[in-house]
């Protein structure tokens, strides 16, 4: 579910596929514990103030914390907690002024640009398929909390969402 201000005011919500592909790389500090980066590219869409939905692509930066609990050689289960930020760009309708009196003001498509905070929360279980390399599927439960400003915005308008949903991944050890 995404939520995001409106220019004219109010708020516009709307159900939104999340999509994200971040690679991390981690280290294990305790036996079953490990710590890392996480960085990611997303995409979202976001309501407009005509009604349209426009996508969002961003970079997200993320530090990670993993528990990972062993069941049998191969399988276990893995819980994990990211905290970062992230960076995009989307476009937005903007109404710009005339430059003389006798025009009409104009609107145009306006690349904006988006950061933030983000969260995300997961439950895995995760099965060696090689000695090196885990594959890794369950839930996943994201939390974007940011803003969107451009050139021609005199604001920042708000923009959230919430995602749940599946998560599938990789890893290589080494």
């Amino acid at each position: 579910d995404a939520t995001n201000e409106l220019i004219n005011g109010g708020d516009a919500n709307n159900s939104t596929l999340f999509f994200r592909v971040s690679p991390s790389i981690g280290y294990f500090v305790l036996r079953n514990f490990e710590v890392g980066l996480d960085i990611g590219f997303f995409s979202r869409d976001l309501t407009r103030d005509n009604g349209d939905l426009v996508n969002e692509l961003g970079w997200l930066f993320e530090a990670a914390a993993r528990y990972h609990l062993p069941l049998t050689e191969r399988f276990g289960l893995l819980g994990g907690l990211t905290l970062g930020g992230y960076v995009g760009s989307s476009e937005r309708l903007v109404q710009i002024d005339a430059v003389d009196l006798l025009s009409d003001p104009i609107e145009v498509n306006e690349a904006t640009t988006t950061g933030g905070f983000v969260t995300s929360l997961s439950a895995l279980a995760d099965y060696f398929v090689t000695d090196d390399f885990q594959l890794r599927f369950g839930l996943e439960l994201s939390f974007l909390a940011g803003g969107e400003g451009s050139d021609n915005l005199d604001q920042t308008l708000g923009a959230y969402s919430t995602f749940f949903g599946l998560s599938l991944g990789g890893a290589y050890f080494f």
